[in-house]
């Protein structure tokens, strides 16, 4: 993930605020497929558009969750 988002876990309620993937903000960086390790998430929480809060690659991805 990146420094300006969050994973949250209060007893069986997992989310994340502002999801985004380390390569959405540095193109050096190498890919993960993070999304299978969201696939428990609960719900997630996008707080405004901008580019270090906002990851639409990884929005597609999760989309079917």
């Amino acid at each position: 993930m990146y420094s300006a988002n969050y994973l949250l876990r209060i007893g069986d309620v997992r989310c994340a605020i502002d999801p985004l993937r380390l390569k959405n903000r540095l193109p050096q960086a190498p890919e993960m497929d993070i999304a299978s390790d969201l696939q428990a998430l609960s719900f997630g929480l996008l707080t405004h558009r901008h580019a270090d809060h906002l990851d639409l690659g990884l929005l597609y991805r999760l989309r079917d969750l």
